[in-house]
């Protein structure tokens, strides 16, 4: 069905004018007749009844989500003819698709602010009780005067599930979405909350590569997804190389299963954040010298890096920084004194010294560069987890650390006294 110009949808919306074909319905440009707000009227393709029931109980939900970079649904229903309609808030401006359709690929700092801002909306979303399930370029607007990133379409796709037609979306029993940025999991229709960061990190890959990572060949990319490691997202040579925590990160949120991706859009956002600060040749230390970890970046990276040793090493390149940052680790009971606990240490500061002062305490001295601390913090949180307590401060001009029987200097006994405050190791 189609809306001619002067059509008022659902008594109130009066049609101006075409705004084109969206992956599910029609969109036309509106004036809200009780205010004269311009908003966008989506017409919605199928129309069974028993979808356009579900819809208005999925949409029930969609209209409580309210934040900035999220598009807002104004009111929803369905016309005479049974077709179901949602009112949105109107956005001027471009998709990421059509953005990308342009510039192919975007410098690293600018893609992870982009992606924030979509988990942020990604957050709230989920918050409320919603999936989005076809998270994609598409589906994110960028406002032409202010550059706000909004997510569109959300929740819309469980409407559709199992219906026997559709735009660009995959249907086979439940499952509803766009090949190319749906996780494994979706394939079988049980998505969750991971499906959507999945979907995420594939968008943010795009960002930096100019191309998602398996292809968009049906069932072929499903197996790759499953089967086959992702190559690192490498970026085009006109802009900036893709940081080696980034990477990590990015292939981290494309894990195969759920487990290994992270637990909610706010924790992969929290973790893009920290390299954005370090990007920005941010410092995160406080007057005090300590290192400072925001809380959900604390948790995030924690959670994000692999595990595997290989991927913790910090990579041997020299360095002319001149001041150094001490990083003192405080474990449980007993850690220390097993071989195998005790293997991965030897691999994290190939670029500086480490020691252990006793059967708890791990001390290792990195340059201040901006990337050596944030590496060694990051394996031992994920190798180690709740077993380990971490501070870090910058280091006095030419200290080192103590050989075994050698009185500590400042400032070690100040953070072992602050690190005697927790009784034992708690969660990050």
């Amino acid at each position: 069905m189609s809306l001619a110009i002067g059509t008022v949808a659902l008594g109130r919306y009066q049609v101006t004018g075409r705004l084109g074909r969206g992956a599910i319905g029609e969109v036309f440009a509106a004036v809200d007749r009780e205010n004269g707000a311009p908003v966008a009227v989506k017409l919605l393709a199928l129309q069974e009844s028993s979808v356009a029931a579900r819809f208005v109980r999925e949409a029930t939900f969609m209209a409580r989500i309210k934040h900035p970079n999220v598009v807002q649904i104004l009111d929803f229903g369905t016309l005479d003819d049974e077709t179901p309609c949602i009112v949105m808030e109107r956005v001027d401006g471009r998709s990421l698709e059509e953005r990308l359709r342009d510039s192919r690929a975007l410098p690293w700092p600018e893609a992870v602010a982009i992606l924030r801002a979509v988990l942020d909306g990604l957050d709230a979303i989920h918050t409320a009780g919603v999936l989005h399930r076809d998270l994609k370029p598409a589906n994110v607007m960028e406002e032409a005067e202010t550059g706000a990133i909004k997510v569109l379409d959300f929740g819309i796709a469980k409407a559709f599930a199992g219906t026997a037609r559709g735009t660009r979306l995959t249907q086979s029993g439940t499952t509803v979405g766009t090949p190319a940025y749906m996780a494994p999991e979706q394939f079988a229709g049980t998505p969750e909350i991971r499906s959507d960061l999945y979907s995420a990190g594939i968008m943010l890959y795009e960002l930096l590569t100019g191309d998602v990572p398996f292809g968009t060949l049906g069932e072929a990319a499903i197996t790759r997804r499953i089967f086959e490691a992702i190559p690192p997202p490498v970026a085009p040579a006109r802009f900036p190389k893709v940081p080696d925590m980034l990477s990590q990160l990015v292939i981290q949120s494309l894990a195969p299963r759920v487990a290994g991706r992270p637990s909610s859009a706010r924790e992969f956002s929290g973790a893009l954040g920290f390299c954005l600060r370090l990007a920005h040749g941010e410092n995160p230390t406080e007057t005090s010298g300590t290192l400072r970890l925001e809380p959900e970046e604390r948790k995030s990276v924690a959670n994000l890096v692999a595990v595997r040793t290989r991927t913790l090493a910090m990579p041997p390149a020299p360095t002319t920084c001149a001041s150094q940052l001490l990083i003192v680790a405080r474990f449980s009971a007993g850690i220390l004194t097993v071989p195998a606990e005790r293997a991965p240490l030897s691999a994290l500061v190939p670029n500086g010294t480490a020691a252990d002062l006793d059967r708890r305490v791990w001390l290792a001295l990195v340059p201040d560069d901006g990337e050596s601390a944030a590496h060694v913090l990051t394996a031992l949180a994920t190798l180690f987890g709740t077993r380990v307590r971490t501070l870090a401060r910058t280091a006095p001009a030419g200290f080192t650390l103590p050989r075994p029987g050698e009185m500590l200097a400042p400032p070690i006994p100040e953070l072992i006294e602050r690190l005697r405050a927790f009784a034992d190791p708690k969660p990050l």
